[in-house]
């Protein structure tokens, strides 16, 4: 009797919260006053998908329309479906939609509990939740999640339905779906999961902050113990299975999904290259044939350096240097679907400044410049250290990324005329970027690394512009082609402007900032950029170099704005992304062959006079007589080279011999008068027409100091060899100057720059 009561009592129960949830389904779609329908389209999308190949044809992913990589029920390991319906909806193929024995249960145990703390939701459910719903905790949401559910059944299998849920279903660590999450945590395709595996993935889901086994794996051991044992137990495994499964070593992947930028970039191209939406071109199931080299890709993951916070990223790229295409970009930036913009500080000064200082005819790379301590009205800018090193040329100043000789050249050129310039490169300046600052990359819209990247492949490609792109063919699953990359290259600056900056960045390598890459000993020419602040760190770190092959680009910053995580101050452009730059380059170099830059017929390399370089700082042929040691060899536009004066022989009045000398300032201010002597000659020293000295001759190199001239007063010195069989006063060696009004400019710039007056 007591039995049947129970048995009654327990009907009767089951009908009355049965009857309740159905009344208040009723009552919850009645009092929400919303029409809810199953919005077919979101999780059409969810196996709507893009097939995308790399540039050998291979496929690289099958990506939804959220930019997630989707992989179909039938390759999906039969272990690994049960693992999640054991542990998730054991009755997933027994109900329509809802599991009320466990509706039942949990909504007893929570009236136990007094609040809400036990879920009932199917995997069904779950996939509503993910597509149509949020994830907040309220009877509302339920009763909407319920309903949709029912009527999911109706309309999709079961398969089906699973499918589109472990399609969906988050995995922490920023992996949405299987098959991300298994290329994240395992670095394998979800095709090839294995029954361990698969058991620790069912149980992350449950909570990933808790159960990631990035961070707590021996949280996820123990949840996977469970989802295991839970298969045990529904007959899902035998025995030797569990047992092997539970001692099976887990080992998990350290790098995120570094392909999903370079995905999710190909598929924004495809949709601006078809003008369509993106949902309209996962609808038709598109074949995308990227430039993507598979190789490159992970030669670059390799070469990105760890630096163990999450506010400091990395991001490495390579071009292929004839046709602009994308071999490869990896980040460890947190947002996959876009670029970020930063300033690239001295990674602009090539094309802002020299670059259009030889386009324009400015300058070469001989061009004198002084590296000095000044100030344009109120802006003073400074070198690193504050450490100037007087006269140079434009040669070493851009292969030491010298900050003063650079600002000099663009008020030299023009602001306007150069940012004219540097836009044909692809860089955008905004209407406030009109101050001499702009030399070092203050810049306010800043630039991605794929665009200044792509602005030096133009350099590489001697002075042809490429566009930057991640698609090389469009086509239809029946594979008509409906976009065909066309490698259009536009002239950008001459081929003479392109060839002078590939050299000087080539003594970047050699001597300069990049000279951590001068062991590699192949064709590369390189430019760093730092963007330190007041406090000696740095917000931003970049090297880009290249050749006739490839064109490549690193980024190291905090993307945080907090001070406390910039990079330290050795971690700049010159050493950390250069190292990582030495790395990729180091495993190229195995596999390809480089060519040095041939000039072109628009540029010849002159004899220029050093010394005349040196003391007067204009530029000078050498002439036939000009000793070894002061001819300095560099390029000079070929159509202007006939511009150029060539340095006047220092005639002997008696026998045409020439006689060199080299005047130089000594730190106190005196005057250092150097020539080579031959024994039993004698040489006469004048200043002006005045006598200073008589010296014997004697082999060796003579020094003579002329004590603190006038300030006010030019001078010249003229020195006369006197051979002592002869008593006449020829051979008379001077700087010869044509016209009087020569001279008098010559006199006052010597004066200028031996006594530092301005």
């Amino acid at each position: 009797m007591k039995k049947c009561l129970k048995i009654a009592l327990f009907s009767v129960l089951i009908v009355s919260v049965v009857s309740i949830c159905v009344v208040s389904i009723y009552i919850g779609n009645t009092l929400t006053n919303e029409k809810l329908e199953l919005n077919i389209s979101k999780l059409d999308n969810l196996t709507n998908h893009i097939n995308l190949y790399d540039t050998n044809n291979k496929l690289i992913s099958t990506n939804n329309y959220k930019g997630v990589p989707t992989i179909s029920l039938s390759d999906i390991p039969k272990h690994t479906q049960n693992a999640f319906i054991a542990i998730e909806d054991k009755d997933f193929f027994n109900h329509h939609g809802l599991n009320y024995k466990r509706i039942i249960k949990a909504m007893i145990n929570n009236m136990s509990n007094g609040y809400t703390k036990e879920g009932a939701s199917t995997i069904t459910q779950q996939l509503i939740k993910n597509t149509h719903l949020s994830n907040e905790k309220t009877f509302k949401r339920k009763i909407k999640e319920a309903i949709l559910a029912l009527n999911l059944e109706k309309k999709y299998t079961k398969n089906q339905i699973l499918e589109a849920y472990l399609n969906v279903i988050y995995f922490g660590n920023n992996s949405y779906g299987l098959e991300q999450a298994s290329q994240n945590y395992f670095g394998h395709e979800a095709s090839s999961l294995s029954l361990s595996e698969s058991a620790l993935l069912a149980g992350v889901i449950k909570s990933p902050l808790i159960y990631s086994p990035t961070n707590n794996l021996s949280n996820a051991i123990k949840r996977r113990n469970v989802v295991l044992n839970q298969m045990y137990k529904q007959n899902m495994i035998d025995e030797i299975e569990y047992q092997k499964a539970l001692k099976d070593d887990i080992s998990i992947n350290s790098t995120s999904d570094y392909n999903t930028l370079f995905n999710n970039l190909a598929v924004i191209e495809a949709s601006k290259l078809l003008h369509v939406d993106e949902e309209t071109m996962f609808k038709t199931h598109l074949n995308i044939y990227t430039t993507l080299n598979q190789n490159i890709q992970e030669d670059i993951q390799n070469s990105l350096i760890n630096l163990k916070t999450k506010n400091q990223n990395a991001s490495g790229i390579v071009l292929d240097a004839t046709s602009g295409g994308v071999l490869g970009y990896c980040s460890t930036l947190p947002n996959k679907n876009e670029e970020i913009k930063r300033c690239p500080a001295s990674l602009i000064k090539p094309i802002l400044c020299y670059a259009s200082a030889f386009e324009y005819e400015k300058l070469s790379p001989a061009s004198p410049i002084l590296d000095e301590e000044i100030s344009f009205d109120n802006y003073s800018p400074h070198n690193i250290n504050n450490s100037y090193v007087g006269w140079t040329d434009v040669r070493y100043s851009l292969a030491h990324s010298l900050n003063i000789p650079a600002i000099k050249t663009l008020e030299y050129v023009g602001i306007n005329k150069a940012k004219n310039f540097a836009t044909k490169f692809g860089l955008d300046f905004n209407k406030n970027d009109n101050h001499l600052a702009i030399a070092l990359g203050s810049i306010q819209n800043g630039v991605s690394l794929s665009q200044i990247t792509n602005a030096y492949n133009t350099f590489a490609n001697m002075g042809k512009g490429t566009k930057l792109h991640f698609i090389n063919k469009i086509t239809t699953q029946d594979g008509q082609i409906l976009y065909k990359f066309n490698n259009m290259q536009q002239p950008i600056c001459k081929d003479s402007t392109a060839f002078m900056i590939n050299d000087i960045l080539a003594d970047s390598v050699k001597t300069g900032t990049a000279k951590k890459l001068s062991c590699l000993n192949i064709p590369l020419s390189s430019k760093t950029g730092t963007n330190g602040v007041a406090n000696g760190t740095n917000t931003d770190a970049w090297n880009i170099s290249y050749n006739n092959k490839f064109c490549v680009g690193f980024w190291y910053g905090n993307i945080s704005g907090d001070d406390k995580y910039n990079l330290k101050k050795d971690q700049n452009g010159g050493t950390l992304a250069t190292q990582s730059a030495l790395k990729l380059w180091s495993k190229l170099k195995d596999k390809y062959t480089f060519e040095k830059y041939k000039s072109p017929e628009s540029v010849k390399q002159i004899s220029i006079n050093s010394q005349v370089l040196t003391t007067r700082h204009t530029i000078e042929l050498a002439n036939s007589k000009t000793p070894e040691r002061y001819i300095k060899i560099d390029y000079y536009p070929t159509h202007i080279i006939k511009n150029l004066k060539t340095t006047p022989l220092l005639t002997n009045q008696s026998n045409n011999k020439t006689f060199d000398i080299q005047a130089e300032q000594t730190p106190n201010g005196y005057i250092n008068v150097k020539f080579e002597s031959t024994l039993n000659k004698e040489y006469l020293v004048f200043l002006s027409n005045n006598l200073l000295a008589k010296i014997k001759g004697n082999d060796q190199t003579i020094s003579y100091i002329i004590m603190r001239p006038p300030a006010n007063v030019p001078f010249e010195v003229f020195v006369i060899e006197k051979d002592g069989k002869k008593e006449s006063k020829s051979n008379i060696i001077k700087f010869l100057i044509k016209k009087d009004e020569e001279k008098q400019k010559l006199s006052k710039q010597m004066s200028q720059i031996w006594l530092n007056k301005k």
